[in-house]
């Protein structure tokens, strides 16, 4: 009798320790798992508040564009095209050859200076961005570089998809950074931008043949154009991949989920 009492009282104490560890360890998985998803819930908070100003940033930026955009049109330009017709009113009377060709050539600067804002204008401009729309307002990016002397083409494949207007600026300001950078320090000859379409994605790229960099001395350097292509990278859920080696030109790749 004795005996199955002790075997009784082990049977019931093994158990309730059993138990009692499957109790501890149910409650560690629950503490782990709570603790995991305060994390995840700060994290998400946190990346919401960056994202919410990163957006305010542009934001503003983009309103600042615009406002110098409609002055340049407003102001500026007007005051230019009316200095061109009182040359052309001046160059009339001018006989002397030296003073002639001086006038030719003012007026040459002064036209050069109002293509120079109007472009200027149309690029910061993000209404007519949206207006003409991402390929076409690229494409005149490009027609413009022709005239700096870098040879560009641009190479559209699959299927073109409807972008949101967010889409659309943030992708045609990373292009005009990447631009920006290849005409400061590329010293390029050539220059392609590639919209690839799928169904899932978007692939841009911006290829040059310069005389390229190292992309790890960029980055700690904190380029201020990379960091700016990054970020607007980031905010369209891609992620920015650059290639280069001294004197073998670079390629900007971005890779754009479309259904994000």
């Amino acid at each position: 009798m004795n005996e199955k009492y002790i075997l009784l009282v082990y049977l019931v104490g093994s158990l309730l320790l059993v138990i009692l560890a499957l109790s501890l360890t149910a409650s560690l998985i629950i503490y782990k798992q709570r603790q995991a998803k305060h994390k995840l819930d700060k994290f998400q908070l946190e990346y919401k508040h960056q994202t919410d100003l990163l957006h305010t940033r542009l934001d503003v930026q983009e309103q600042s564009m615009s406002l110098i955009s409609g002055e340049i049109h407003d102001h500026v330009g007007p005051l230019l095209s009316l200095t061109q017709m009182y040359l052309h009113t001046i160059s009339a009377q001018v006989t002397e050859t030296r003073g002639a060709e001086l006038m030719k050539r003012s007026k040459e600067l002064v036209g050069m200076a109002i293509d120079e804002l109007r472009h200027i204008s149309h690029s910061l401009n993000s209404d007519l961005i949206q207006k003409v729309g991402l390929v076409k307002s690229l494409e005149r990016e490009l027609e413009y570089l022709e005239n700096t002397g870098l040879h560009t083409s641009l190479e559209v494949s699959g299927t073109p998809r409807e972008l949101t207007r967010e889409q659309d600026l943030l992708i045609y300001r990373i292009v005009q950074e990447s631009i920006q950078n290849v005409l400061k320090h590329a010293e390029a000859k050539n220059l392609v931008l590639r919209f690839a379409y799928s169904d899932q994605f978007l692939s841009v790229q911006v290829q040059d043949d310069g005389k390229g960099f190292d992309p790890v001395t960029a980055t700690e350097s904190h380029s201020l154009g990379l960091r700016n292509i990054n970020i607007r990278a980031g905010l369209l859920g891609g992620k920015a991949d650059i290639e280069s080696q001294p004197d073998q030109g670079s390629l900007l790749r971005i890779s754009i989920p479309l259904n994000a």
